[in-house]
């Protein structure tokens, strides 16, 4: 790159062009041709979207099975919306074209981890219930020594 004389540390007038046009170019939109996978959501913001309900499922069914009332139908309702895509006789085989059985599985794979993340959120919960026993007392219920 080489300095104009007057202004030191400036581009010449050529590279300013240029980054001009590159600017332009490349802030406007160019031709595309609109896919069936541009408008699905990508494997990235599926799995972050299934690791925080997972994250969420887990903290809030560890402390009360409850919460899976509340956790549950959000991604439930997204996960039956993407399923029916997938299983779409115009769509899913042009997801499948697209995106490759890759696409599938990871969907798939995201789907269960949440399903997993509620589940293990209740089998902790099992496994640290209250049990209702005084903790001066064996399982008999004669006091230990």
């Amino acid at each position: 790159m080489t300095l104009n004389s007057n202004h030191v540390g400036l581009p010449d007038m050529n590279h300013r062009v240029c980054l001009i046009f590159w600017v332009a170019f490349s802030a406007t939109p160019s031709v595309a041709i609109a896919e069936v996978m541009d408008k699905e959501p990508s494997l990235a913001f599926l799995w972050s979207i299934a690791v925080g309900s997972t994250l969420v499922a887990l903290v809030g069914c560890r402390a009360s099975p409850w919460f899976a009332l509340l956790s549950a139908p959000l991604p439930l309702i997204y996960g039956t919306a993407l399923f029916f895509e997938l299983i779409d006789p115009s769509v899913g085989p042009t997801i499948l074209k697209e995106g490759d059985i890759g696409y599938i599985v990871g969907v798939l794979a995201a789907a269960l981890l949440v399903v997993v993340g509620h589940v293990g959120g209740m089998v902790l919960w099992w496994r640290h219930r209250p049990t209702g026993r005084s903790s001066g007392h064996a399982a008999s219920g004669a006091p230990l020594s």
